[in-house]
């Protein structure tokens, strides 16, 4: 009885003290907003390539990760180089392994891209999210790339619900 009780008060004391009601001084210094690309990638926020099936959202996702590993772009004038996880949920690795070998020389790459990448193909977010969380911890400037958001497993496209789970899991 005692531990029910323990546990009881602990979670209203979590829910309580778990976050923090604060203003917003005016006068505070705020840094400036970081670009990862130029106006598509922002730090601290998140971007959606959008098209039809087979337009090539998936390749032009693969040449983000090649900028932002290198830190540099033919595509792009201002990259910053981040450590880049690209979790790739729809195809075999042995196509991304063709994919990155026809794309190294194109782009002037010698050698490996640096990029990490997390074949899952046919599991759902919620079963790799600690695998990325952990990912993210040993990496805490990297960027996460996810292919695709209509293999997360989490419903139909057209749903709110979907979306914001989406989005609450991938941060």
């Amino acid at each position: 009885h005692e531990l029910d009780l323990a546990c009881l008060h602990a979670c209203n004391q979590w829910e309580t003290e778990r976050f923090e009601i604060t203003q917003i001084d005016p006068n505070e210094e705020l840094p400036p907003r970081v670009w990862l690309i130029r106006p598509y990638i922002q730090e601290g926020g998140g971007t959606i390539l959008f098209g039809p099936p087979k337009a090539g959202k998936s390749h032009i996702l693969q040449l983000i990760a090649f900028a932002l590993a290198g830190g540099h772009s033919p595509l792009w004038p201002a990259v910053e180089r981040r450590p880049v996880l690209y979790v790739n949920m729809e195809r075999s690795a042995t196509e991304f392994k063709l994919r990155e070998r026809a794309m190294r020389p194109i782009l002037g790459v010698q050698g490996g891209s640096g990029i990490y990448y997390l074949h899952v193909r046919g599991l759902g977010l919620r079963v790799i999210a600690k695998k990325v969380t952990a990912w993210v911890k040993t990496q805490p400037t990297g960027v996460v790339l996810y292919d695709s958001i209509s293999r997360a497993g989490l419903g139909a496209l057209n749903d709110d619900s979907t979306a914001n789970e989406w989005t609450d899991t991938a941060n």
